[in-house]
């Protein structure tokens, strides 16, 4: 596996910690690196990857946001799990970009695999 430039690594770690703004960040990267005459597949594979890991992320939180509100009033579990999820989403989103950053190849556990490799 070729070493990616330190500008590719760059990119793939800010559309990694696009989990702090689920989905934008890795779809821009998605856009710009399908513009530019030479494309950079480590930028294209882990702003896909971070894509898609995001938009599920996002789907999941509307789904289980309905089924919360309807038991805010019976008890706090839900919320408690809910927000334990999005702390480990993001934390794992932020493993993701140091793995990014130093170059090392890095799949997320569901997602990752619907990528094609690089």
């Amino acid at each position: 596996m070729e070493t990616p430039q330190r500008e590719e690594r760059l990119a793939a770690v800010i559309a990694h910690l696009g989990v702090l703004f689920p989905p934008f960040p890795p779809l821009l990267f998605l856009l710009t690196n399908n513009i530019k005459d030479e494309k950079s597949e480590y930028i294209e594979f882990h702003a896909e990857q971070a894509f898609l890991y995001q938009l599920f992320f996002v789907i999941a939180g509307i789904f289980l946001s309905v089924f919360i509100v309807p038991l805010k009033v019976t008890f706090d579990l839900p919320q408690i799990l809910f927000l334990l999820l999005s702390i480990a989403f993001v934390l794992y989103g932020f493993y993701a970009a140091y793995k990014a950053f130093r170059g090392e190849e890095f799949r997320y556990v569901f997602v990752g695999n619907l990528v094609s490799k690089y």
